[in-house]
């Protein structure tokens, strides 16, 4: 009877370890997919990206403010060579990754993309039949890299800030997933040590019946007296 109920015991116990094996994999694995969907690397990638194109593009505009106000043939070569190379840059960032709303990098896209292409066909080929050299033109461009610009620095800024939430949320959830794998362990544990515990009680060797007999009343028999008489 008592092997019985030892069997069904530890049937219960390898069930529950079993179950909570289960339980830590099914947790890990979602936990580990949702945070892998939105991960910090890819935040970081993100924003760093974000704020090297901002860095071309206030270059951009602080030349062609200079290409307006001082204008000669050099300056607007080098305004058409900043231009060109944001606009690579802006390439080199859609082909690596798609541009998402994560931090807001396609409402930034969608500012910069457009200002870009306007910038770019401006400077190299004017408006209407205003050369591209001209003050109407350079007036032009300086005001749509102006706006841009003011755009693309609020979206920065919101973008940051986006991005500091989705570190933190990941390190709540870290912390979380960590508190759970832990009181799914410590459980197995318990379960495991339970287990060897009473396998270890019912296996230990029970002990030697004495082989002197006493009577019932707990008084030892007279003895036999062995002189001689």
């Amino acid at each position: 009877m008592l092997r019985i109920r030892f069997s069904q015991f530890i049937i219960a116990v390898i069930s529950a370890v079993l179950l909570g094996l289960f339980v830590t994999i099914y947790v890990l694995h979602n936990t580990l997919v949702d945070i892998e969907d939105s991960l910090p690397i890819t935040v970081t990638e993100q924003e760093r990206d974000l704020a090297l194109l901002y860095q071309g593009f206030s270059g951009l505009a602080g030349a062609i403010s200079i290409a307006k106000n001082i204008p000669s043939k050099q300056r607007l070569d080098e305004a058409r060579a900043l231009a060109q190379t944001v606009n690579k840059r802006l390439k080199q960032i859609r082909n690596t990754y798609n541009f998402d709303n994560l931090i807001g990098a396609s409402a930034i896209h969608a500012i910069v993309s457009p200002a870009i292409f306007d910038i770019e066909r401006w400077l190299r080929a004017g408006v209407y039949d205003f050369a591209p050299g001209s003050r109407v033109v350079l007036n032009l461009i300086d005001r749509r890299a102006d706006t841009a610009l003011k755009k693309f620095a609020r979206l920065l800024s919101q973008a940051r800030e986006t991005a500091t939430g989705i570190y933190r949320q990941q390190g709540k959830r870290i912390q979380q997933l960590r508190r759970t794998v832990n009181l799914l362990l410590g459980f197995m544990s318990a379960m495991i040590i339970a287990l060897i515990v009473l396998y270890s009680a019912i296996k230990r060797p029970s002990g030697r019946l004495s082989t002197r007999r006493t009577p019932r009343n707990g008084r030892a028999g007279p003895r036999a007296n062995f002189w001689p008489i």
